[in-house]
C-alpha cells in the first residue's frame, strides 16, 4: 500500500531537500531502507524501481556524512540496509560512489567517528559488498586503506572485525589484481591483528578463514608469500581447532602456502611449520591424513633440499613412525603422500640410521604398494642405499630381488626403470653414493 501510494517519492523529497528535521530524515531513511527489502508482487513494483529511488539514496548517504552524532548511526544502518538489497544492483555508478565514499568517511580519522559508528561503517560495507556493483567501487581508494586502518586498530570491534575482513576478502575474491592490491596495501597484516584480538569469537574466526583462504587461492605470488610471512601461526590456530570443517579448510590453504618455495624454508625457519604439523598425522580423518602428509611432502621437496634443513627437520620432528602407520593405508591418497614424505626424509642423509626402522615399510610398498608410491619407495631406497650402514642392511633383506620385481611389474614406467637400474641397483650392488632430491608426483 506504501509502495502504491508513492511512499518511496514522499521520502526521497524529505531526504533530497533537507528541510525536514534531522531526527525526521533519520526515521524517513529508516522506512526507505526497510521498503527497499519489499519484493514486490504483480500488482506493485519493489522499491528501488521508483524513479526517486536513487535520489533518496544519494539522500541517506548525504545524512550520514552530515547528521550528529547521536543518530548518525541510524543513518548508516539504513545505508547499509540499502545497499545491501536489490536496489543496489539499479543504482548508477554515481550514486553508488557517493553512498561509499559516505560509508569511507566514517571510518576516516576526519571524521571524529566513536568506534560505534566505524563498526556501523563496517556493517554496512559488508552489506553492501554482495553487489558486484558495489564491490567494485569498493575497490577504489581510499576505501580498502580505512577498512585496513579499522581493522589494525587496538579497539576494532568483534563485529567490525568481522565485518571488515569480508569486506576485504570479497575484494580479494573479485580478481587477482584486486587481490594483490589488497595483500600489498597491508590486508593480511590488519586480518592476523584484528583475528588476534578476537581469538575467541567464532564468527572472526569464519571471517579470518574467509580472507586467508581468498589471499592463499588468489594465483598471486606475493599474496601466498604474504599469508606465509604473517599469518601461519593464524592458520596453525585454526587447524588446531575443535570444528572439523575449520580443521580442513585450514589445511587446504596450509597446503597452497606449502607449495611456495620461498615459503617452505620461511615458515620453517620462522614458525617451525614442520613440527607444528607432525602431531596432526595421528588424527583419524583420511582427508586430513592426506592433506598433513602431502604439506611435509611439499616443504621437504625444495630445489635445495640437497642440503637437508627441511628434510632433517621431519626426522627431527618424529615424522617417521606416523609416516610408516599412513604408508600402509588403504586410502590410496594417504598411502602415496605419506610414501612421498618419507622419501622426503631420506634426501638428508643425518636422517639414514633412524629410518632403518623404516625399511620394511618401504619394501612393502615396493612389493605390494600403488604404482605412484612404488616409485617413491624406489627413490627412498636408492637414497638409503648411499649410506654404508643402511646399505648392508637392505642387502640383508633383499631389497635388489624386490628392486627387480618392481621394475618387471612397471614395465611400462620408464622413470621407474631407469630409478631401478640406474640409481637404486647401482647404489646397492657397487656401493654408489648417489642421494638426490625427490620430485612432486
Amino acid at each position: 500500500a506504501l509502495l502504491q501510494a508513492g511512499a518511496v517519492g514522499a521520502l526521497a523529497g524529505a531526504l533530497v531537500e533537507g528541510a525536514a528535521p534531522v531526527d525526521v530524515q533519520v526515521a524517513c531513511a529508516t522506512a526507505l531502507a526497510s521498503l527497499s527489502h519489499f519484493e514486490g508482487t504483480w500488482r506493485v513494483s519493489a522499491a528501488h524501481r521508483a524513479k526517486e529511488f536513487p535520489a533518496a539514496v544519494r539522500g541517506v548517504a548525504a545524512l550520514a556524512t552530515n547528521a550528529p552524532a547521536g543518530v548518525r548511526i541510524s543513518a548508516v544502518s539504513a545505508l547499509g540496509q540499502l545497499l545491501a538489497g536489490k536496489g543496489a544492483a539499479s543504482l548508477d555508478a554515481s550514486t553508488t560512489d557517493n553512498a561509499i565514499q559516505a560509508l569511507s568517511y566514517m571510518l576516516h580519522p576526519a571524521a571524529g567517528a566513536s568506534r560505534e559508528e566505524e563498526t556501523a561503517a563496517l556493517v554496512a560495507l559488508r552489506g553492501g559488498s554482495g553487489c558486484a556493483g558495489t564491490l567494485s567501487a569498493m575497490r577504489v581508494s581510499p576505501t580498502p586503506e580505512l577498512v585496513m586502518a579499522a581493522l589494525s586498530a587496538d579497539e576494532v570491534s568483534e563485529f567490525g572485525a568481522e565485518a571488515g575482513m569480508v569486506v576485504l576478502a570479497r575484494m580479494m575474491e573479485s580478481s587477482p589484481s584486486a587481490a594483490e592490491e589488497v595483500c600489498v596495501a597491508g590486508g593480511v597484516l590488519a586480518a592476523v591483528r584484528a583475528a588476534t584480538a578476537h581469538r575467541s569469537s567464532l564468527a572472526v574466526r569464519e571471517a579470518t578463514a574467509e580472507l586467508l583462504e581468498a589471499a592463499a587461492a588468489s594465483g598471486c605470488e606475493d599474496c601466498t608469500m604474504r599469508v606465509g610471512h604473517y599469518a601461519t601461526p593464524v592458520i596453525l590456530a585454526l587447524a588446531r581447532t575443535q570444528d572439523p570443517v575449520m580443521q580442513v579448510r585450514a589445511l587446504k590453504m596450509m597446503r597452497q602456502l606449502c607449495i611456495n618455495n620461498f615459503n617452505k624454508f620461511a615458515m620453517q625457519k620462522g614458525f617451525d611449520v614442520i613440527q607444528e604439523l607432525v602431531p596432526l598425522l595421528t588424527r583419524p580423518d583420511v582427508i586430513q591424513q592426506a592433506m598433513v602428509a602431502e604439506c611435509l611432502a611439499h616443504l621437504a621437496t625444495t630445489e635445495n633440499a640437497f642440503y637437508g634443513e627441511n628434510a632433517r627437520a621431519l626426522g627431527e620432528a618424529r615424522a617417521m613412525k606416523p609416516l610408516m602407520v599412513l604408508a600402509k593405508s588403504r586410502d590410496t591418497t594417504v598411502h602415496l603422500h605419506a610414501v612421498w614424505a618419507l622419501a622426503c626424509m631420506t634426501a638428508c642423509q643425518g636422517n639414514h640410521v633412524p629410518m632403518r626402522a623404516a625399511l620394511d615399510t618401504l619394501l612393502l610398498v615396493l612389493e605390494k604398494g600403488t604404482p605412484g608410491a612404488q616409485r617413491y619407495a624406489v627413490m627412498a631406497v636408492s637414497n638409503m642405499a648411499a649410506s654404508d650402514r643402511t646399505r648392508d642392511l637392505l642387502k640383508t633383506k633383499g631389497a635388489d630381488n624386490l628392486l627387480r620385481k618392481c621394475a618387471q611389474a612397471n614395465s611400462g614406467d620408464r622413470m621407474m626403470n631407469d630409478l631401478v637400474f640406474r640409481t637404486a641397483l647401482p647404489n646397492i650392488k657397487r656401493n654408489g653414493t648417489q642421494v638426490f632430491n625427490i620430485p612432486v608426483p
